[in-house]
């Protein structure tokens, strides 16, 4: 039994061990396919999922590369054809540092693709998204200076103004920094209540702004930002002044001021000339005044008869006034007939358009200017720097304002230890000169620490900014003798000899420093009477071979020309007659001055004289020989048709204006420069506040 009982419980062991190898074996293939079935599942699952992603990755990179091309080129319809079905694109990143097309349109100018795309965005807050370096599109406006963009985009969302990037800096310290001033005028004056903060950087901004105004002859918007915020510029104000006075716009020329409107002064004079007639007391005090001088001249040669003489003055003087009243009023009516004219020329014509333009920056310049030296107050630091650029630049405007707000300030030197008279005479400052003159007479006694006096720096070369105003080396030399005689006359005739450090009378010190100009001009002059002589050769050949060849030709037997009784043949004789003698004239002219020595005071007078006479003549001669020209041409060949004169003349006048526009520059800069003194009373002084009661000259 123990042997059939125990080989019957192995069979069964073995048989339950078979049975749980076979469960082992159906879980191992049980699991191995649902892990294999629920594994590949997965896959699939995973794969489609990234396939649908890399699709709408890819239909959203199209659509914004589409977006970024409407907005670059403008194209608005391209851009609302895709809006319409992607609304929210339109606030979306369309490149890297995550700009709009918002962004985009503003950079790129397309201001009707702004517009139109701020209509589509319903919602204001839209319009605020930044970029990487948190900055709006009016940050981009501002930066680019986009002022219609800026417009549209305060207009619908005045909120942008406040924004800030990631910097701290707001649309309007960027329009100042890169230096947008019309986009930054408008969000100035969009700003309220205060476009400034009270940090450090807006300070800069306003500093960098106003200059930037300055610079650009922006006036107006300089003096807002002025009135604005003077507190936050003040600490600037040395700065600003110096950039007035670098910048500061010139006045009218000769020929502008010459042309320009004087409405004013015209009317000055008529309202004193009414005054003195018709207030009785000015009237007789003149009148007692001319019976005083008669008196004193005339009664010894009319004796008793004087008194009648007396009686007819005081008769006429009312008269007289009178009638100077009436030519002032005609001239005051013709004046203002002028002042509407010039109006309207201002508008049309470019020329006159451009000189009322200069003659307004100027008066706005002088305002700034007068601005700015107000809120400095009478300090003398501040003003240094600016007072002496203005004197070597001679700025007369800006030296008179600072001396009128600091008279204390005339009494500086600068580095090199040059007060204002010595730097006036090295920079050959003209206009500061005149205007201190007063101060000048009474300090004429004065060294440098090289013990030049007035008349070595006068003899010293002119800066080559300063020779650079004029045209011509000879006329430079002709500018700084006519220098050194002016200051040769204001210092002692002791000093004249005087010697320097460097064992130098002011003689031998201009002698030595422009002896390269002396060369120069003598150059530049005969090379200028060189090419005019063979214009008036050219000139005389024609016109002796027109006089002795006879239009229309000669009566064989008295030989009497057969024109001779023709008014246009007079004209020819005479004109041609004219054109030969004035050429001859001009041609012996240059030829005097290619053969004339060219020492020192040469310059002066004598070369200069010869050279305008002989344009002058060469001028005559060339208008001359065209009026003959054109005489004979209607004569001979016109069959006396009075429309061919038109032609005739239009055709007369090209070769005069040619050699008009060649040559009266050179002529005006001659006469001015040689028959115009330095010193004197000019004109612009007029303005000044400057005089002998405001300052003092103490050292």
């Amino acid at each position: 039994m123990d042997i059939e009982t125990d080989g019957t419980m192995d069979i069964e062991t073995q048989s339950s061990r078979r049975l749980a190898e076979t469960h082992d074996a159906m879980d191992i293939e049980t699991h191995g396919t649902m892990d294999i079935e629920t594994h590949g599942t997965t896959d699939i699952g995973t794969e489609s999922s990234l396939r649908v992603r890399e699709t709408k990755d890819t239909a959203n990179n199209r659509l914004k590369k589409e977006l970024y091309e409407a907005a670059v080129e403008g194209w608005w319809r391209n851009a609302k054809s895709i809006l319409k079905t992607n609304k929210n694109a339109a606030t979306e990143a369309v490149t890297e540092n995550g700009n709009t097309i918002l962004h985009v349109a503003v950079e790129m100018g397309h201001n009707y693709f702004v517009e139109k795309l701020l209509e589509f965005l319903a919602d204001g807050k839209d319009i605020e998204t930044q970029n990487h370096k948190g900055r709006t599109a009016l940050h981009i406006a501002a930066i680019v200076g986009n002022t219609h963009a800026a417009q549209l985009l305060v207009d619908k969302r005045k909120q942008l103004l406040e924004l800030k990037d990631r910097n701290k800096r707001s649309p309007l310290h960027l329009a100042s920094a890169n230096e947008n001033l019309d986009t930054y005028a408008y969000l100035f004056k969009s700003s309220t209540p205060r476009p400034f903060d009270s940090d450090i950087r807006s300070h800069i901004s306003s500093k960098s702004a106003l200059l930037a105004t300055i610079f650009s002859k922006q006036y107006d918007l300089a003096k807002t930002l002025l009135n604005e915020s003077p507190t936050n510029i003040a600490r600037y104000n040395n700065v600003i002044l110096k950039a007035i006075t670098i910048s500061f716009p010139t006045g009218l020329g000769f020929t502008e001021s010459f042309i320009y409107p004087s409405f004013h002064y015209v009317h000055q004079k008529t309202v004193m000339r009414g005054s003195l007639l018709f207030h009785l007391d000015i009237c007789v005090n003149d009148n007692l005044r001319v019976v005083k001088i008669c008196n004193n001249t005339c009664c010894s040669l009319l004796g008793k008869n004087s008194m009648i003489l007396f009686v007819l003055i005081a008769t006429l003087y009312p008269i007289y006034q009178l009638i100077c009243l009436l030519i002032l009023m005609l001239h005051l009516c013709f004046s203002m007939l002028y002042l509407l004219l010039w109006k309207v020329l201002a508008v049309t014509v470019r020329p006159i358009k451009n000189i009322e333009k200069k003659r307004k920056e100027y008066e706005k310049a002088k305002h700034i200017l007068s601005l700015i030296c107000k809120l400095m107050g009478p300090t003398n630091d501040g003003y240094s720097d600016s007072f002496f650029e203005a004197v070597c630049q001679d700025r007369y405007e800006v030296v008179d304002e600072i001396l009128i707000k600091s008279p204390e300030t005339i009494n500086l030197k600068d580095a090199d230890g040059y007060n204002i008279i010595q730097l006036c005479i090295m920079n050959r400052a003209e206009k500061v000169y005149n205007l201190i003159y007063h101060i000048i007479e009474r300090r004429r006694e004065m060294i440098d620490s090289s013990s030049n006096n007035l008349a070595h720096l006068a003899g010293r070369l002119a800066p080559a900014f300063v020779l650079g105003r004029t045209t011509g080396a000879a006329l430079q030399l002709q500018r700084e003798l006519l220098w050194f005689e002016e200051v040769e006359k204001l210092v002692l005739p002791l000093k004249l000899a005087e010697k320097n450090i460097h064992k130098e009378t002011p003689e031998t010190v201009f002698t030595r420093e422009h002896q390269d100009l002396l060369k120069q001009g003598e150059i530049w002059l005969k090379k200028t009477a060189e090419s005019c002589s063979i214009t008036a050769t050219l000139i005389v050949t024609v016109v002796f071979a027109a006089a002795i060849t006879v239009p229309g030709g000669s009566n064989q037997e008295s030989g009497i020309p057969l024109f001779k009784k023709e008014i246009f043949f007079t004209i020819f004789a005479a004109s041609n007659a004219l054109s030969l003698f004035t050429g001859t004239t001009a041609l012996l002219l240059f030829l005097s001055i290619l053969t004339a020595r060219s020492s020192e005071k040469d310059f002066r007078v004598i070369l200069p004289r010869r050279l305008i006479f002989g344009l002058l003549t060469l001028f005559l001669s060339t208008i001359s020989m065209l009026v003959a020209f054109g005489a004979i041409l209607f004569l001979v060949f016109c069959d006396k048709r009075p429309w061919m004169l038109a032609p005739i003349c239009v055709s007369a006048c090209l070769p005069i204006l040619v050699i008009v526009t060649i040559k009266l520059p050179l002529l005006v800069d001659l006469i001015q420069s040689t028959y115009s003194p330095i010193i004197g009373k000019k004109s612009y002084l007029e303005s000044c506040h400057v005089n002998r009661k405001n300052t003092i000259f103490t050292n």
